[in-house]
């Protein structure tokens, strides 16, 4: 089953799934739907990648003409990451305290904090005092970040920052990806990276210990993607956006200790929303 299908052996339908009312009667199940359809279409074509016919025809940047994608007649291209990102940037080793940050004070990310392809800003380290700090490494909404350093596992995970509090750093183990706006946007990278395809790709290309992995900017910046227009990659946005919205919701009416979103995210990118699942985790409306 590839990472985006609706567990087509229990010939599950997507509408099925039973509602989970949020504000303005918002039904979750839809905007899953609408963002599985489009993201299997990406996955597709990220797999294409790895054939050789389409490695041979769509080297050195070459459009694919692939059509029906997305939508019709839209033009995709695959790019390396290093055409379309600017930069990576990430702090020095800091001296930190085991405990996290108090408010107020300076922290710096574990690398905890992205391992799951959600931000959770609780991962940190509070700063020694005497350390100093450059706040142009302080972590902003909207920051694509990208953990290079860590178990085979974890290695490769990626978040989109929402709603981060102040005086939080990025640490020398994960990148912020600056990447150029006029072909991409951190949603659309987000949601690429996170695809089983690509994180398989970046596990290959890690090296060192099974406990403590690293990948080199060379091995990410080398990674090849597909891009669609950026009207497309906005609209995408845009789905998931709405997702997010909704999920974030019911995820607020339910005790700290349950981790739906983090499920239906992990669930979401492997393709294994099923009406069992959905049962199984969900708690009827909201």
């Amino acid at each position: 089953m590839d990472i985006f299908s609706v567990a087509q052996e229990e010939n599950v339908k997507v509408r099925s799934l039973k509602a989970v009312r949020v504000e303005g009667n918002i039904q979750i199940e839809k905007s899953i739907s609408d963002i599985v359809r489009d993201l299997r279409k990406v996955e597709e074509s990220i797999n294409m990648i790895f054939t050789e016919e389409s490695s041979e025809l769509n080297k050195h940047s070459q459009s694919t003409g692939l059509e029906n994608v997305l939508n019709e007649d839209i033009e995709w291209k695959f790019l390396f990451l290093k055409d379309i990102v600017k930069r990576l940037e990430y702090s020095r080793s800091i001296k930190a305290n085991k405990i996290p940050a108090a408010e107020g004070n300076w922290g710096i990310l574990k690398t905890s904090a992205i391992s799951k392809g959600i931000f959770n800003p609780k991962e940190n380290k509070e700063i020694i005092n005497h350390e100093p700090i450059n706040n142009h490494y302080e972590v902003r909404n909207e920051d694509l970040l990208f953990n290079r350093a860590n178990s085979e596992e974890i290695i490769g995970a990626s978040v989109l920052v929402r709603n981060t509090p102040p005086h939080l750093i990025i640490s020398d183990k994960i990148w912020r990806v600056i990447f150029k706006a006029e072909y991409t946007n951190a949603c659309y990278l987000y949601l690429v990276l996170n695809t089983p395809t690509i994180r398989a790709q970046l596990r290959s290309h890690a090296h060192g210990i099974l406990s403590m992995r690293n990948i080199t900017q060379h091995n990410f910046l080398n990674l090849y993607i597909p891009l669609p227009l950026i009207t497309t990659q906005e609209a995408l946005k845009e789905k998931f956006n709405k997702f997010w919205d909704v999920a974030f919701k019911y995820q607020q009416a339910l005790p700290p200790s349950n981790n739906f979103l983090f499920l239906l995210l992990e669930n979401l990118f492997e393709g294994k929303i099923t009406m069992q699942w959905w049962n199984e985790n969900s708690k009827g409306e909201v």
